[in-house]
This record gives C-alpha cells, sequence and structure tokens, in this order.
C-alpha cells in the first residue's frame, strides 16, 4: 500500500495517511488544506478599545487605550479608585478624570490652598483673612467666588405686569388697569375717559358711559334728534335742541301740551271760570273774561272788592260796605248828635237816631 505523507505535503503541520488519501493538522498559526497559510488573529481587532499585536506562539495581545483593561481592551478603568483629588472630588472621564475642588482650595489636585494672589473672586474684590480669603461682591452679583449674577427679576417684584431687567434694577410694565412702580395699584378707567352728558362705570379694568335722556355715543357726545320719531301730535311741529326737543302747540280745537292733543267739543267746557264771567277765544286758546262789577281776579277766581278798605269815612265815623255797585258805603256817626261828611256818594248822612237818616 502507498504511504502518501512520505513526500510531506503538510508544510506546517503533520500528516495522516489513509487508505486513498491523507490528511494534514495545521500547527497553531497556520491554515489552510496543506497548512501553507499564515493566520493573522488581528483582523478583524478583537481589541475593543486598543490595538492587536499579532504573535506566532500565542495568537495576539492587546495593548489598551488609557483608561481601558483587560484582555480585550473591554473593562473601562476607574480613574478615580485612587482617590487623586486632594481636597475635592473626583469625576471620572473618558480617558482621564478631572478634580472638583472644595472652597478655599485649587490645583489640579486640589491641593493648593487659595488665596488672593490666585484671584479667585471672579467679579468681586477679595479680602484676605487670616485662615483663608472673603469675596466682596459688586452690585448684581453674588456667591462665594461672586460667580452668579443677580436675577432682579427673580422674585416678581411685578405683581399685575411683566419684569424687564434694567442695568442692575428692574422695570415693570403693567396690564392694562394697573399702575405703580410694582404694578399693585389697580387703575379707575373712569379716572381717564369722559362722558360728556352721562355717568361713567367702571366693569373691571374696562367702563361703559351711561348716557342721560337724550344723548347717545360711547362718551355721550351725540344729540338725540327725539324729532325723527315725530313725538308730536300729527301737524304739530317739533324743534330739536340739544338734549331735548319740544313740541308747538295743539291746533285750534285740540288742548294739550303738542306731544298729546285731544279734540275739544265746547272748548270752554274745561275752562271753569268763576260764576258770570263769559269763556272766550283768544287765539288757540280759550280763557275767562273779566271778573263782574264789584270783584277782582283772573276770571277763574274772583274776589269781592271791600269798599270800606280804603278807609273813606272820618275817624269818628265807622263804614259799613252795601251790597250793590262798587265802592258803595254808608257812614255811621260813632256817636249820636254828630254829622258825618265825605267824599263818595251817597253822600255822608247826619245820623240823629238808629231809625232816622238825614241827606
Amino acid at each position: 500500500m502507498m504511504d502518501h505523507c512520505l513526500s510531506n505535503p503538510c508544510k506546517n503541520g503533520f500528516c495522516v495517511a489513509n487508505r486513498l488519501s491523507f490528511k494534514c493538522y495545521c500547527k497553531r498559526g497556520y491554515s489552510g488544506e496543506f497548512c501553507h497559510q499564515k493566520v493573522n488573529r488581528c483582523e478583524p481587532n478583537p481589541c475593543k478599545h486598543g490595538s492587536c499585536l499579532h504573535r506566532y506562539t500565542s495568537w495576539f495581545a492587546c495593548r489598551c487605550q488609557l483608561g481601558y483593561t483587560g484582555k480585550m481592551c473591554d473593562k473601562k478603568i476607574n480613574m478615580c479608585q485612587s482617590q487623586p483629588c486632594k481636597n475635592g472630588v473626583c469625576i471620572n472621564l473618558a480617558m482621564s478624570y478631572r478634580c472638583q475642588c472644595r472652597s478655599g482650595f485649587h490645583g489640579r489636585l486640589c491641593d493648593k490652598i487659595e488665596t488672593c494672589q490666585f484671584r479667585p473672586c471672579k467679579r468681586g474684590t477679595c479680602i484676605a483673612t487670616a485662615n483663608l480669603y472673603t469675596c466682596r461682591c459688586p452690585e448684581a452679583y453674588t456667591g462665594r467666588y461672586c460667580e452668579t449674577k443677580i436675577d432682579p427679576c427673580q422674585s416678581i417684584p411685578c405683581k399685575h405686569g411683566r419684569c424687564t431687567a434694567v442695568d442692575h434694577s428692574f422695570k415693570c410694565l403693567c396690564n392694562k388697569g394697573y399702575t405703580g412702580e410694582h404694578c399693585q395699584v389697580k387703575t379707575n378707567p373712569c379716572s381717564s375717559h369722559e362722558c360728556k352728558n352721562g355717568k361713567c362705570v367702571a366693569q373691571g379694568v374696562h367702563y361703559s358711559c351711561q348716557c342721560r335722556q337724550g344723548f347717545s355715543g360711547k362718551h355721550c357726545d351725540t344729540d338725540v334728534n327725539e324729532c325723527l320719531d315725530s313725538p308730536c301730535f300729527a301737524g304739530v311741529e317739533c324743534t330739536n335742541y340739544l338734549g331735548s326737543y319740544t313740541c308747538g302747540p295743539c291746533p285750534a280745537g285740540f288742548t294739550g301740551d303738542g306731544s298729546r292733543c285731544e279734540k275739544i267739543t265746547d272748548p270752554c267746557e274745561k275752562v271753569n271760570c268763576f260764576r258770570d264771567v263769559p269763556c272766550v277765544q283768544k287765539g288757540h286758546q280759550y280763557e275767562c273774561g273779566n271778573c263782574p262789577r264789584g270783584f277782582t281776579g283772573n276770571g277763574v277766581q274772583c274776589t269781592e272788592i271791600d269798599a270800606c278798605s280804603s278807609s273813606p269815612c272820618h275817624h269818628l265815623v265807622q263804614c259799613f260796605a252795601l251790597k250793590g255797585p262798587p265802592a258803595v258805603f254808608v257812614a255811621v256817626p260813632v256817636q249820636k248828635g254828630t254829622r258825618a261828611t265825605g267824599p263818595h256818594a251817597p253822600p255822608c248822612v247826619l245820623f240823629l237816631a238808629p231809625t232816622e237818616w238825614s241827606a
């Protein structure tokens, strides 16, 4: 039987023959049917955070980046594990670390005590003290290092408005209906709006005008022409005035105020004259005539004239008014045997006895 391995076909391995052929078993680092191909274990790169180094004896090795470890460089190193920050907090970074120093310390490892020579106060004045220092902040800044700018609007000083920062202070832009430095005063809308011919009524931040009769418009400044609505009786003239109107007299045969007129059947029925005083027409009106003789008045009310009211008799004579024509009186002597005289007719008489009269 033929030995197929005699020719040493397996270059980098050992040969195992069988009846018909042979098979190659390759050494580490080689492959192929005859173990003639060199294997590169670094392709593709098995090292996650590093570079691959090819080795014949042990396939490959990983050289890890800073901050990573492990056979495949797949484990992140805790850079703060050794606690490098002396007086601060260690913060892990991608491939390094950073120290956040406590107040009063500085430096990469927070191992240096701060003093004013390092100018720690950002926007303030550094004042050295026995132990460390203090920062005196200017207006509008605060914080240990004067690093924080004060927002004057942070306290919401504008009660009913919008706050705007101006330099180191603030300004309030008030909502409608409010005023004051902090928009804290509620305004009366009627104080800045005039209702010319009416009354102003406040409704929150708004207002309305209640117009007097005869006026209209938002500010009651428009005169209403009432005559357009024909308020007067038919045929009676209407005259418009500012805020009002008047109607002319009712036509003949009618009575009323001009806006209402009623037909008069007998014009004198509604004229209540004194007894025996006639009702007479004057223009479009009906009035009472003159009072009868012996009376005075306006025809509606007549008062009887007292003939003795002017004291026509002597002081020793008593006057008595008589029924009849006006200014008729009789003089009666106060003492018997006295003669009474007077200027009026009938002439005074001599009173001789209570039943005796003489001319």
